[in-house]
């Protein structure tokens, strides 16, 4: 039986537009939106900006409707640049959720193992620093800027921000779809 990837390397993305609205963002705005972290104890240490995001959905299909948020509409060339690049590597498809995550410094996520079915879960580092460590499967790696990674979230996986500075990833889900 073959071990389950962990990590699937997929683009590097030119976050520079990503990195200059999110440095706008207010203290007030990162605290605005609090259910990901009520909901889930173990993201307690974050703040989370949902760009695409419906509480109600954990599992994803061919069939999920898109619920894009309020903040949404400062992205839609990002978005769409992110779309073509999953498009080039999966084929068709769309983005079921997009969350804009904030990991405070010197913190932890425990590990843990994700409900539902997300199809192809993506971090894209858009802040960081060499003390963010993500383990997926006890496979540790630092994520850098820009990069594209799928992760496997049904293997237990955790992130530790020993940084003196908040880390920021994007979080997207891709579900391939048939024409």
């Amino acid at each position: 039986m073959a071990t389950p990837m962990a990590y699937n390397y997929i683009a590097n993305l030119d976050i520079s537009s990503w990195y200059t609205k999110i440095g706008n963002f207010t203290s007030e705005e990162w605290l605005d939106y609090d259910w990901r972290q009520k909901e889930f104890a173990v993201h307690r240490h974050t703040e989370t900006i949902p760009l695409i995001f419906d509480e109600r959905s954990i599992v994803f299909n061919e069939t999920t409707t898109i619920t894009r948020r309020e903040k949404y509409n400062l992205f839609v060339q990002e978005v769409a640049e992110l779309e073509n690049t999953f498009k080039t590597f999966y084929g068709f498809g769309f983005i079921a959720r997009l969350l804009i995550v904030k990991m405070l410094a010197n913190s932890t996520i425990p590990p843990h193992v994700d409900g539902g079915t997300v199809g192809h879960r993506h971090h894209i580092p858009v802040i960081t620093n060499t003390g963010v460590i993500f383990t997926v499967g006890g496979e540790e790696k630092h994520m850098k800027q820009g990069e594209i990674w799928e992760i496997n979230n049904q293997l237990p996986h955790a992130v530790v921000n020993h940084g003196n500075k908040d880390r920021v990833h994007l979080i997207a889900d891709w579900i391939t779809k048939e024409k």
